[in-house]
């Protein structure tokens, strides 16, 4: 990946959070399965299987979609390792549409858990959103800014059905608190168990 690259990706990993929080006026399974349905709408490739009996176990509901293909790596590196493209994007991205970022990205997980809260006005949902790299690589540039306009969509989307309850946060995974399963570890450890129950 040439310097060009990644100086973009910088760009956007300076301004971007790969957890988002909701407080929504709904159930939490109810949360999860309108979350799943509007990321359906942006062509998710798949939901894996085992993961909402994982969540389900550590006291959360929720589930794990999957973005992009693993395969498209190498390619997305080669055609993104030319120098006028890269400069040409870096100023572009913004402005392409959701379906053009999608067919470039690699793969990504989108881990969605929501739980009952309690706060001054009484019981509420609280629904996380965190995109995850599979590759720990984010190689065409697109990946961060398809995830950002995505989880703005949630949001427009939860606000304008009425049900967002207060204003959302960004959160980095040192952010994370150990009751939250989101961890990289601790998701490693639900992805192999969930595959285990598969066989």
């Amino acid at each position: 990946m040439n310097s060009f690259v990644s100086t973009m990706h910088r760009d956007f990993d300076a301004s971007f959070s790969p957890i988002t929080v909701f407080r929504l006026a709904i159930a939490p399974a109810d949360a999860v399965s309108r979350c799943v349905g509007l990321w359906k709408m942006k062509g998710i490739r798949s939901e894996r299987v085992g993961m909402r009996e994982q969540f389900k176990q550590r006291g959360w509901s929720g589930t794990e979609l999957v973005i992009g293909h693993s395969g498209r790596a190498l390619l997305t590196d080669f055609f993104f390792n030319t120098r006028g493209l890269t400069l040409l994007l870096s100023q572009t991205s913004s402005f392409l549409p959701n379906r053009v970022k999608r067919a470039a990205i690699t793969k990504i997980y989108v881990d969605i858990i929501a739980r009952t809260i309690e706060d001054e006005s009484g019981p509420m949902t609280e629904l996380w959103c965190l995109a995850d790299w599979a590759t720990r690589i984010n190689l065409s540039g697109f990946e961060n800014s398809y995830i950002e306009s995505s989880m703005r969509s949630l949001e427009e989307s939860f606000n304008a059905q009425g049900i967002l309850s207060a204003p959302v946060h960004h959160l980095d995974r040192k952010d994370i608190e150990p009751d939250i399963p989101l961890s990289v570890p601790e998701l490693m450890a639900m992805r192999k168990a969930a595959q285990k129950r598969r066989r």
